[in-house]
């Protein structure tokens, strides 16, 4: 019986080889560019891969699908390997010029790309949406916080909650104590008050524009931390150009009132609204990014831990009131609306 088994295993391996055969030339066709191989008499057998074995050539006809030979002495070798060389020379070109063709294509694209979401640090751009952003790094991550004026926070704070008390009316007693509901309402507030770094700046008039000469002149913000708290002493910021076009700006070190719980800063002095540098407050560089789309602001020196604001110099005796604030606190928590690599595309 035993016998019998081994017999009717080789006979189905017999059975199988041609088929195995079939499967390799296959592959090795399916692996191999079509080649010429030229015959003394001038014709040529189109073949996949051919070697020279004893006193005839070993190909695989791409034809007929099938391993052939043919005498050594009916081959032309030196016509059948220039003709081969000069094909894949002009393949390699034509493969050349289509990567040229691709690269400056992908090259327009990223060209594109870079003016309107310029690369800030490896595999990170800036948002889509959002105007004015600050470049961070949190436990070795890097990060794009979105700035925000409090004043524009604030009007949408309001906002949200007049909304939800205006719908509360038309609703019973019951439904507007609901702690759910309340809970409900705060959280829309925050989405509004978050949806404000989205929105652009606040535009400067009468009511929010300082006197730099004017020492009474000052910005009181309620809280004394900012939301935004940064990790790296030099920060770095981006705004659209668009937004606030030949923008300027100063940076102050903001004071805190434990009393009343704020944050406040006083008028900048002249030199500030120069473009100078002292006591409590600093220049600020700006310079247009490529594209033209974005500009950068980079602080000239490492800023102490502390309270700051990006003030808008209007001309030089005046500023704007309406103020980007952040704090400056290797141990701050995490950012909540930062930005990362990898997700930086758009935002609601």
């Amino acid at each position: 019986m035993f016998l019998k088994k081994i017999g009717l295993a080789l006979i189905l391996l017999i059975a199988m080889q041609p088929c195995l055969c079939a499967q390799t030339a296959a592959s090795s066709q399916q692996h191999h560019t079509t080649q010429r191989l030229y015959l003394r008499d001038g014709s040529y057998q189109q073949v996949t891969e051919y070697h020279l074995a004893g006193d005839h050539v070993h190909y695989y006809s791409a034809e007929r699908a099938a391993w052939e030979d043919v005498p050594t002495e009916m081959v032309d070798l030196a016509k059948t390997q220039q003709w081969n060389a000069q094909r894949d020379q002009e393949a390699d070109q034509k493969r050349a010029a289509r990567a040229q063709e691709r690269e400056a294509a992908d090259g327009e694209v990223r060209k594109q790309l870079d003016a309107v979401q310029p690369e800030v640090a490896a595999e990170l751009r800036l948002p889509e949406k959002g105007n004015f952003w600050g470049l961070d790094t949190f436990q070795g991550k890097v990060e794009l916080v979105p700035m925000a004026q409090p004043v524009a926070e604030a009007q949408a704070r309001e906002r949200a909650r007049a909304e939800a008390a205006a719908q509360a009316k038309s609703e019973t007693r019951k439904q507007r104590n609901d702690k759910s509901q309340l809970a409900q309402n705060e959280a829309t507030a925050k989405t509004y008050e978050a949806n404000a770094a989205m929105q652009p700046p606040l535009a400067p008039d009468a009511k929010n524009a300082g006197n730099g000469a004017h020492n009474g002149d000052e910005v009181r913000l309620a809280g004394t931390l900012s939301r935004r708290g940064f990790h790296v002493q030099r920060p770095t910021f981006y705004i659209r150009a668009d937004t606030l076009p030949g923008a300027k700006f100063v940076l102050i070190r903001m004071e805190q009132d434990l009393k009343h719980q704020q944050r406040f800063l006083a008028a900048p002095p002249a030199e500030a609204l120069a473009g100078g540098s002292g006591k409590g407050f600093a220049a600020v560089q700006t310079e247009p990014m490529p594209g033209g789309k974005w500009l950068k602001l980079s602080m000239i020196a490492d800023l102490p831990i502390g309270e700051y604001a990006l003030v808008r110099i209007l001309s030089a005796q005046q500023w704007d009131a309406h103020v980007w604030d952040f704090d400056i606190d290797p141990r701050a928590p995490e950012n909540g609306e930062a930005v990362t690599a990898g997700n930086a595309g758009t935002r609601d």
